[in-house]
């Protein structure tokens, strides 16, 4: 699920897969937005939101810590800008991969 997430993100947004992977260093603020998006798209799109699948996130990411994912999932709860960004994210992966099928 999230190799598919980081596959689908990197062709939409045309940012490299191993930056998404957190292999190759962010370059500019759109990589940086792409990077943390992936993330949080990751975390809302996971089918079950169990004990581990944070770390499992954060692996996949190249994050050391899982504090990167806490704090999105606060921002995306509290800023209403970031929220709008992300919900049209996902509208646009929905409607792409209903597209496909």
């Amino acid at each position: 699920m999230i190799v598919n997430i980081q596959k689908y993100l990197s062709n939409t947004y045309n940012i490299s897969l191993d930056t998404l992977k957190g292999n190759k260093p962010i370059k500019d603020k759109d990589e940086y937005k792409s990077y943390n998006l992936s993330i949080i798209l990751c975390w809302l799109l996971h089918p079950t939101q169990v004990y581990g699948c944070k770390s499992l996130i954060a692996r996949f990411h190249g994050c050391k810590h899982k504090n990167r994912i806490f704090r999105l999932i606060k921002l995306y709860e509290a800023n209403k800008g970031f929220k709008a960004y992300v919900d049209h994210a996902l509208e646009t992966y929905y409607k792409d991969n209903n597209a496909r099928n």
